[in-house]
This record gives C-alpha cells, structure tokens and sequence, in this order.
C-alpha cells in the first residue's frame, strides 16, 4: 500500500509542477490585454504620428512580454518605446507607445497596421490626409484634446469623447468621463503669468512646460505622445499640496486647431506675435 501511496503522491506533485510552469511560461487562455487610448489617427506623408497602448496582464506571474508591430504598409517606419514590458499579474499595466512616420510619397487615404504584444494582436488606423501649414508655436493659441495617465497607464485627467465609457482602460481618482471640452493652450506661456489679453479674454491658459514643449511644430490633426518628468511638471517649490505634485506624468495630446488673436490694442490690428513696422 506504501509503494502506490508515494507513487500517486509524487505524480500528485509533478502535476502541480506542470500547471505551475504553465503559468509562468503561457496559459492556454490569452493572459495579455491592449487597449489603444486612441485607435484611429490623423497625420501626413513623413511625419510622426504616435498611439499609445494601455497593455495588462491578467495571469498570476510575472513575464516579460515582447512587443512587435504587424502588417506594417510597405516603407512605413513603424517602432515601439519599449518593446519588452515587465507586467506583473493580476491585472497591472504598463503604456506602450507606439511611432508611425510614412513615406513622403505615400498616397492619401486610411492605412491599417498591427501592434502584437505576447500572445495578443490590436489593429490601429492611420488616415493620411494634407494636413494645413500652420503649426503651433510660442505665442499663438491652440486648441487641443489630451489624456493624461500615469507610467502604469491609468488615467487621471481627459477630455476626449474616444476615452468617455472605456472599461478597458483604468481610471484614477482625477479621471473624468463628463468634461469633453478641448483645452485652450496660450503656446509658449509661463507658469502663474496670464497670457497677453486678447488670449486671456478667450480663455486660453499657460500649462506646464513638458506639455507646452510638446506641442511647437505639431499641425493641427496630429497625435503626440510625451512623457514629462516631475521638474517639467507640478513639482516646483510651492506647489507641494498638488495631488500630481513629485509624479511623472505622460500625456497623449491631438491639436484640434492654431488661433492667432489680432490685438486690438495695437495699431492696425495686426495678428500676433509680430506687426510691422514702418
């Protein structure tokens, strides 16, 4: 009775064993999550366009999931941040951003590619179109729609309609599935100094640098993914009772539009930032 005893209980064991290392090296049900903040774009032959991926893994272990684009059009530049990310189980996330730049000379029209991430594929949508001239820059206005979340991906401020409802993507105690209104940026500005009054009269408002940084030279239409380290943030002497104060924060930005305010209080009423002269 001993010796089928001791035989069960060590094929008893090896069947832990096995399961157990099933976990670790890959289930049989998918364990890894992409859920784009934005899955369609806008952009332009030979510019950059960028998504960002809120990616989970939903298994009890920690693995080093391999990121890889898939289906990429002929002579597109299509690359990752990071393309191993280190999720631990039970739901955790990690951002994945993704940098698309077609060829100058590719057609106009909606291009599909892939992003696939351990055993998961997620199709994005990239419709290039003649995006106008004008760019954001110091001293003019843009109107612009954002999500922000932190680099484990959960979201703590939007105002966009792509993210309203999602259940996909995680929320912090700053989210917001109400306030849809794009943001009215005065480009160039300087913390706790209004912008010139025309601008201010309109509403538009000075944010904090890494995000103002990120926004000179984008068109209207384009998508922009920046990760902003604390100093270029809400940590700043003084500023210690914010609730993103000492955090690094990570924005997905689309420019809806550039505005130019003439000022009235100048003669001729020309447009800023410079009038002639003369």
């Amino acid at each position: 009775m001993r010796r089928p005893l001791r035989n069960l209980l060590v094929a008893a064991l090896a069947l832990t064993g096995s399961l157990a290392l099933a976990g670790c090296f890959g289930d049989s049900e998918p364990t890894v999550g992409i859920a784009p903040y934005v899955q369609e774009n806008v952009g332009g032959a030979g510019r950059l366009t960028q998504y960002a991926l809120y990616v989970t893994n939903s298994g009890a272990y920690r693995e080093d999931v391999t990121a890889s684009p898939v289906n990429v059009p002929e002579g597109w530049n299509v690359t990752l941040s990071n393309a191993s990310l280190s999720l631990r189980g039970g739901g955790a996330g990690r951002p994945l951003v993704v940098n698309v730049v077609p060829p100058t000379n590719a057609s106009l029209g909606r291009y599909t590619f892939g992003v696939q991430v351990g055993d998961r594929t997620v199709s994005l949508g990239l419709r290039l179109v003649a995006l106008p001239e004008e760019e954001a820059r110091p001293r003019v206005g843009a109107l612009v729609r954002t999500t922000g979340f932190y680099d484990n991906g959960t979201i703590f401020y939007h105002d966009m309609v792509e993210v309203m409802g999602r259940t996909d993507l995680r929320k912090g105690i700053l989210g917001n599935d109400t306030d849809v209104e794009p943001l009215k940026v005065y480009v160039g500005g300087q913390r706790r100094i209004p912008p010139p009054e025309p601008y201010a009269n309109a509403g538009y408002v000075p944010v904090i640098p890494g995000f103002d940084e990120a926004l000179h030279g984008l068109r209207p239409g384009e998508t922009r993914v920046v990760h902003v380290p604390p100093d270029l943030a809400y940590t700043y002497p003084g500023n210690e009772k914010h609730r993103l104060y000492g955090q690094a924060l990570n924005f997905l930005i689309v420019l809806e539009r550039v505005d130019e305010i003439p000022d009235e209080t100048t003669t001729g009423s020309c447009p800023l930032p410079v009038c002639p002269t003369g």
